[in-house]
């Protein structure tokens, strides 16, 4: 897992291309020069921007996954373009959800739409950070974790200004996102 500091995504392509996340910072700047020299290329809702970068990635980490050194596993925030670019430039890998971006989600949402209370939302998000570190051989205790969080939902929704929104948001976003996380092993490369 990658540190909590928004930049999840250069920390991985630092890692996957160098073998260290240690020139995150340099990676990001080039994309912010690149993005700034070129603002035309770069629209949110095509697919073929994220394309772009991923190709640059392609080479070295189909190797790795050929070769069987690694089980490949791509990872970002709920960005549906970046999403749709990582999963056609790498159609074998799995994608996972950065913790980070989906406990700064349900963060916004708790507060934002559902009004919930402090305490109750702490609650709830600590919840949230014990389904995100559970380890994927640790499928017993996740599922455990993951009925812990949705008991807690349960038991702050009433008195939220949407109950049923809340529900749904987790059963039907939250949680199958947490679930999806699971099955990353450790030989996984993370792109």
């Amino acid at each position: 897992m990658f540190v909590g500091d928004e930049n999840c995504l250069f920390r991985a392509v630092s890692l996957a291309c160098y073998g260290s996340e240690e020139y995150h910072d340099t990676l990001r700047q080039l994309a912010a020069t690149e993005m700034l020299q070129h603002p035309q290329w770069y629209d949110a809702e095509r697919v073929d921007i994220f394309s772009t970068l991923s190709d640059l990635l392609c080479g070295d980490v189909s190797c790795a996954e050929l070769a069987g050194e690694a089980e490949l596993v791509s990872g970002s925030d709920d960005e549906k373009a970046m999403v749709g670019a990582l999963r056609h430039v790498f159609p074998n890998a799995e994608h996972v959800f950065c913790a980070r971006h989906l406990e700064e989600n349900v963060r916004r949402f708790l507060t934002d739409v559902a009004g919930m209370a402090t305490r109750d939302r702490e609650q709830v998000l600590e919840r949230v950070r014990e389904a995100t570190r559970v380890d994927a051989d640790q499928t017993e205790q996740c599922e455990s974790v993951l009925t812990s969080l949705l008991e807690a939902v349960r038991a702050s929704a009433p008195s939220t200004t949407v109950p049923a929104k809340v529900l749904s948001y987790f059963e039907d976003r939250i949680l199958p996102k947490l679930r999806n996380n699971l099955p990353v092993t450790s030989n996984s490369m993370y792109i």
